[in-house]
């Protein structure tokens, strides 16, 4: 009393009226409120520094910080006032929204959660003030209770097994499906599209390429051939006739020696031709020297 917190404690017990469940905790907290909050302040404020340095140089904390803190306070100080009846008319507009039904006021209510709240202090008073009751005695003696609020009944153990290890799980298995099967897929599928158009480069290279090319340097050598068999020498072609004569009785006599015969015509022919295509190049890079 007066600060906000006792206000809105009296509030919250005198709202669980006619519940007895729910107002035996609510007292509860209130206790367990008043002591750990002295706990607090005792154990902060009036034990033994644990750092004597930082102790003797301590400074102010920023106005970053400063502020903040002055107008919590201030709310802390003040803001239980506004359900004051002598400010009923000046706050009800925007507390209440609706017409206010008064109601007596709840002295014993107010009486017992004010002596709850002390017994609380009290408590923490004796024990890191006063120092008359070992808190490791008290927690030993009531061991199952106090780790059972020490690891604040277990939430976070339940949270981490309920949620957080389902999610990491998760996370693992699409983090292995995003790096083994989505980035597999696409990197298989680059590989087959360099791949593909490497076989379509030699494909088109060698196959097309090579058909059309092929195509044009038979036509080439046809032309060739048969420009050097049409040349208009008459000894030529009475070789050639003479040639095909002979070729026709050795036939007759012996068709294993024709085979050999056409052999060295073609041999001799292809001879000719060479020779006849180197005298061709060396004229021409004379004419080109020349020239």
């Amino acid at each position: 009393f007066p600060l906000s917190g006792f206000w809105s404690k009296d509030e919250i017990v005198a709202s669980t009226q006619g519940h007895p469940v729910f107002m035996f905790f609510t007292l509860l907290i209130a206790f367990m409120t008043a002591f750990y909050m002295f706990r607090l302040c005792f154990m902060t404020f009036t034990g033994a520094p644990r750092n004597e340095e930082k102790y003797h140089h301590a400074h102010e904390s920023p106005k970053s910080m400063t502020y903040p803190l002055m107008f919590l306070a201030f709310l802390s100080i003040f803001a239980g006032w506004v359900g004051l009846p002598w400010l009923h008319h000046g706050f009800s507009s925007f507390v209440f929204h609706e017409e206010v039904h008064h109601a007596g006021p709840q002295y014993i209510l107010m009486i017992v959660s004010t002596i709850v709240a002390v017994s609380g202090i009290g408590l923490a008073y004796l024990i890191y003030y006063k120092r008359k009751f070992s808190a490791d005695a008290i927690a030993e003696k009531f061991k199952p209770i106090y780790t059972h609020l020490y690891n604040k009944y277990y939430f976070d153990e339940l949270y981490d097994a309920v949620i957080i290890r389902p999610i990491l799980g998760l996370t693992n298995l699409l983090w292995w499906f995003d790096a083994n099967v989505i980035d597999g897929l696409v990197n298989f599928s680059g590989w087959l599209t360099v791949k593909w158009a490497d076989a379509k480069q030699l494909f088109d290279q060698y196959v097309v390429d090579g058909a059309v090319n092929g195509a044009g340097y038979l036509m080439m050598g046809l032309s060739w051939l048969f420009r050097y068999l049409q040349n208009g020498s008459l000894q030529f072609y009475t070789l050639i006739v003479a040639a095909g004569a002979i070729g026709i009785v050795i036939y007759k006599v012996t068709p294993e020696g024709f085979y050999y015969y056409l052999a060295g015509l073609l041999i001799m022919a292809l001879s000719r031709l060479l020779v006849r295509s180197l005298r061709t190049e060396r004229a021409d890079s004379g004419a080109k020297y020349e020239g």
